[in-house]
C-alpha cells in the first residue's frame, strides 16, 4: 500500500509475482516430493507470502528515502491509530458484511438445485473476474484524490473522474459486449452440461448489461475512499445489499424463478450507485481529509 500512495502501482504488481512463482514451487516442492498433503499447500503459501513481504520490506527500505522501517524507529502513536481505526474499520465491517451477503444470496441459490448452484457458481466467478478492472480504476483513482486532496489541488479531483470514468468506460463497454456474445463460450470451458450452461449465460447476460453502473459505483466510492471518508460508503453497501438486493432476490426469485435472483443485483447496484453519486454531489467528503493542507509548509 505504501507503493500505491506514491503512485508506484508496479512495484507491487512484481512482489505479487515472487510471490506467486514462490508459492507454486513450494506447492509441487512439499506436496509431491516431501508429500505433506494438504498441510505442505498451507505452509508453502506462508513461506512464499513470507519471502515476498521480505523482500518488499528491503527493497522499500532500500529505494525509498520517505517511508523506510525500522524496528528501532517504531512507536505506537494514538493520532495515527485513531485515524486507521476510523478509516479502516468501516472498510472492514463492509467487506465482512459483503461476504456474508455472498453467502446469504447462495441460500437463495441454492433452493433452485444442483443445475442452477453450478451455473452460479461458475458464473459468478468469470463475473469477479470481469469486475476487477472497475475496481482497479476504483483503487488508483483513491491514490489521486488523496494525493491531490493533500495538496489542496481539487480542481485536478473532477479532471481525474472524468478520466477514469472515461478509461473505465471503454474497458467496460468491450468486457460487457464480449461476455454477452461469448459468454456462453467462456462457461463451455468449465462444464458439457447444457442446462449449466444455460444458467450461467443467463446469469452473465443479465449482469453484464449493468456492469457500467457497477463501474460508476466504484469510482464514486473511491474518490469518498481517497478522501478518507469510509463511513458513508460503509451504509451505502449496506443498504444496497441487505436492504435492496437480498429481499429483491428473496422477492423475484419467489415470482419468475433463478432469474429473479440475478435481476436483483443490479438493482442493488442501481441504488449504491444512486446513493454515492448523490453524497458526491454534496462535496462533504472534501472536508474528510486526513491531512489538512498547510500552505506553509
Amino acid at each position: 500500500m505504501s507503493w500505491k500512495g506514491l503512485g508506484d502501482s508496479k512495484t507491487p504488481l512484481y512482489f505479487l509475482i515472487i510471490a506467486t512463482i514462490a508459492n507454486i514451487i513450494l506447492v509441487l516442492l512439499f506436496v509431491a516430493v516431501f508429500k505433506w498433503g494438504i498441510a505442505g499447500a498451507a505452509y508453502a503459501t506462508l513461506l512464499a507470502n513470507g519471502i515476498a513481504f521480505g523482500l518488499a520490506i528491503y527493497w522499500l527500505n532500500k529505494t525509498h528515502k520517505l517511508i523506510r522501517i525500522s524496528i528501532s524507529r517504531l512507536h505506537f502513536d494514538r493520532d495515527i491509530f485513531r485515524q486507521s481505526i476510523r478509516i479502516g474499520l468501516p472498510t472492514g465491517i463492509q467487506q465482512t458484511l459483503v461476504a456474508i451477503g455472498g453467502m446469504a444470496l447462495l441460500g437463495i441459490v441454492n433452493t433452485f438445485g444442483t443445475n442452477v448452484i453450478a451455473g452460479y457458481s461458475v458464473a459468478s466467478r468469470l463475473d469477479s473476474l470481469a469486475l476487477v478492472p472497475a475496481m482497479s480504476f476504483s483503487q488508483a483513482l483513491s491514490t489521486f484524490v488523496g494525493q491531490n486532496i493533500g495538496a489542496n489541488k481539487m480542481e485536478r479531483i473532477r479532471a481525474g473522474l472524468i478520466s477514469t470514468i472515461k478509461m473505465a468506460g471503454i474497458v467496460t463497454i468491450v468486457t460487457t459486449l464480449f461476455i454477452v456474445f461469448w459468454g456462453h463460450l467462456v462457461m463451455s470451458m468449465f462444464t458439457k452440461d447444457p442446462d449449466v450452461i444455460k444458467t450461467g449465460d443467463q446469469y452473465l447476460t443479465i449482469v453484464s448489461i449493468f456492469y457500467f453502473m457497477f463501474t460508476l459505483m466504484f469510482i464514486y466510492n473511491g474518490i469518498m475512499r481517497g478522501a478518507g471518508d469510509t463511513l458513508l460508503p460503509m451504509f451505502f453497501s449496506i443498504i444496497s445489499l441487505w436492504l435492496i438486493r437480498i429481499p429483491m432476490a428473496y422477492f423475484l426469485s419467489g415470482e419468475i424463478g433463478s432469474q429473479g435472483i440475478w435481476w436483483a443485483i443490479p438493482v442493488g447496484w442501481f441504488a449504491g450507485l444512486s446513493l454515492s453519486f448523490i453524497y458526491y454531489k454534496t462535496g462533504r467528503w472534501k472536508t474528510r481529509s486526513v491531512v489538512k493542507y498547510d500552505e506553509n509548509a
